[in-house]
């Protein structure tokens, strides 16, 4: 009787979390030249982190998806970290590109041809982790009178043109707290069974 009332919550527990979806967390990496704020750099080494919720993933027109960052940051190796005030987004295209971008605009700060076998039908709810090879990645414009990207160290530009360096992108699905509640009504059901 207790196992058939257990095996019940796990029911409730499945149904009311079943549209839970849960945080991707992304990350590109690369080498570029550039500035922030004031400061100007060459050939640094720099991280891209954001994290978004599943749920706000859209169909982009054309093909592919978009997700808008809840939150992102940059990295530059001896110049600092720096969060995003500019809203961003990551994108996979119909092309199996994945990119970069203002969340408001369709073109890309950063767009990769990252290994079409690894980014084919991505769905931006499961993990990928991918390598774009020297001059496969483009950098956009990052500066422009009524586009600039601004950051907490001030505006952010990297160089416009062809990544002369190898870019790696990376996607990890973290579950919703959803997924590990049924995780653990499932264990307690093979507890109790283990038991009876």
């Amino acid at each position: 009787m207790k196992t058939a009332s257990l095996a019940a919550s796990a029911a409730a527990l499945s149904a009311s979390f079943a549209c839970t979806a849960g945080m991707v967390t992304v990350t590109f990496q690369g080498v570029a030249d550039g500035s922030v704020g004031a400061t100007n750099f060459t050939g640094r080494a720099f991280t891209i982190f954001a994290q978004a919720d599943s749920d706000n993933r859209q169909t982009r027109s054309g093909g592919g998806y978009e997700l808008v960052h809840d939150m992102a940051f940059i990295a530059i190796d001896g110049v600092g970290s720096f969060m995003f005030f500019t809203s961003t987004k990551t994108f996979v295209d119909a092309s199996s590109n994945i990119g970069f971008a203002r969340s408001t605009s369709t073109f890309s700060l950063l767009k990769g041809d990252f290994a079409p076998t690894a980014a084919a039908g991505w769905d931006m709810e499961s993990g990928i982790t991918t390598t774009a090879s020297s001059g496969a990645a483009q950098f956009g414009t990052w500066t422009s009178p009524s586009f600039s990207i601004m950051t907490s160290g001030g505006a952010l530009a990297l160089r416009a043109g062809t990544s002369s360096e190898q870019v790696s992108f990376s996607a990890f699905a973290v579950p919703a707290p959803g997924s590990a509640a049924l995780l653990g009504a499932a264990a307690l059901i093979g507890m109790r069974r283990r038991r009876n």
